[in-house]
């Protein structure tokens, strides 16, 4: 019987003054790494970004993958919040709040 590996994915910008295609950097993370993921961390603030990470990410989730996003219900934000509700969907996972950060949620894979 041979074992699933799942890994984590981190794709760091270095400073806010660099740009990152998102899409393109996680379509060539996913392809050079094909396996299950179980965690992801989300830092995008923004729709777009956050809109096209779920878009690649969720059809390699596996049940039990924990998914972190870090400004839900941020005012200043509010682009990875409507992300998350169209990719994920308002009922279909509940997401959990970090009790020490009011912005930072996470949601598991059922």
């Amino acid at each position: 019987m041979t074992a699933t590996r799942a890994r984590t994915f981190k794709i760091k910008v270095a400073s806010q003054k660099q740009e990152i295609d998102v899409q393109e950097a996680l379509t060539r993370a996913l392809h050079d790494n094909p396996i299950p993921l179980n965690e992801q961390k989300w830092n995008f603030d923004l729709y777009r970004p956050t809109r096209d990470a779920l878009e690649l990410i969720l059809p390699r989730c596996t049940k039990g993958t924990v998914l972190a996003f870090d400004e839900i219900h941020d005012h200043v934000y509010p682009g990875e919040t409507q992300a998350v509700m169209e990719g994920l969907g308002l009922g279909r996972y509940p997401l959990k709040r970090n009790p020490y950060y009011v912005t930072s949620n996470y949601c598991i894979i059922e």
